[in-house]
């Protein structure tokens, strides 16, 4: 399967050197699937579907409340490239367990656990930058070293830059305050400016994992913000632009809407169809006229006038 990726022209998304790519959370990255045993391979992730044209692009051009079906059957992923440089832009999927995302379903407790997925990509062309050029917080190299695609690991740990396995259920965003679908306190639910915020009472902000741009090799704020809200089949999750409050739904599709029916023409009723003609009146048969009683006649007649 992984293969069959190159040969649709997709490249190799794990490392190989210094970190672990996109990890599990994309066929071109890890191919063994959640449990390692190849039943259920990675799906393709949202930039590998959308360098194929497989998916329907939402851009993201206005705060609000938005809605992502699973990537297992859904056409549609979302993008956002405000206030960011041509070139770079985040992808927004929900990695829901269904399909060959199965072992992310909620509905098993010693499954892995879905949520939204958050990809922070550079296409800016950018020489250095590749799918094997990990860069993280702390790292001698970062910000101007970074992977061309990114996940933004909501655990705040940047465990594939640095090499540290192929990913797990907590780097997915989904809001959880109660712990049911994570296995740690260290697993978020919103990135923006000021950083990763985690789920619980303490509402602990981790900052190195924000929605900072890094294609100039500096980091500079985009007053992004992304909220995730449950997991869901169908998962909302919340887009503040600029630092805009957003809380009103916003319509994912982009079709527009049907045209209005043509105006009606300023015209009285026509009159109601004349009723149909009364059926013609029912008729006997006919009879025949009384022969004798007028031979009869006839004969009186003839002897009156002959004897007046």
């Amino acid at each position: 399967a992984h293969e069959i990726g190159h040969f649709l022209g997709l490249p190799d998304l794990y490392d190989g050197k210094g970190g672990q790519g996109v990890g599990r959370f994309d066929l071109q990255g890890q191919c063994w699937g959640w449990e390692g045993n190849q039943r259920y391979p990675p799906m393709l992730g949202a930039w590998s579907r959308y360098k194929l044209k497989w998916v329907k692009v939402t851009e993201i051009t206005q705060s609000g409340a938005y809605t992502a079906g699973p990537a297992c059957t859904s056409s549609e992923i979302f993008r956002i490239q405000d206030n960011m440089p041509p070139g770079e832009y985040f992808l927004i999927e929900n990695r829901y367990g269904c399909g060959f995302d199965i072992e992310l379903q909620p509905s098993k407790p010693e499954r892995y656990r879905g949520g939204l997925a958050i990809w922070h990509i550079d296409e800016t062309g950018k020489a250095g930058i590749t799918h094997t050029t990990p860069g993280y917080p702390g790292d001698s190299v970062w910000p101007e070293k970074h992977y061309k695609v990114a996940l933004k690991q909501c655990d705040g740990e940047f465990s594939l830059e640095k090499n540290e396995g192929q990913g797990d259920e907590n780097d997915l965003c989904k809001y959880d305050p109660k712990g049911i679908y994570r296995k740690t306190d260290r697993q978020g639910y919103s990135i923006g400016p000021e950083g990763l915020t985690l789920n619980g009472d303490a509402g602990i902000i981790m900052p190195d994992t924000n929605t900072h741009s890094y294609s100039t090799g500096k980091l500079i704020p985009t007053q992004i913000r992304i909220t995730a809200k449950e997991v869901a089949q169908e998962m909302q999750f919340i887009v503040s632009l600029r630092g805009e409050s957003a809380t009103s739904p916003v319509k994912n599709r982009s079709i527009p809407p049907p045209p209005p029916p043509p105006p009606l023409k300023n015209r009285s009723n026509p009159p109601p169809p004349p009723p149909p003609p009364p059926p013609p009146p029912t008729r006997g048969p006919p009879t025949k006229p009384p022969t004798k009683l007028i031979s009869r006649i006839f004969r009186w007649i003839s002897r009156i006038s002959r004897n007046p």
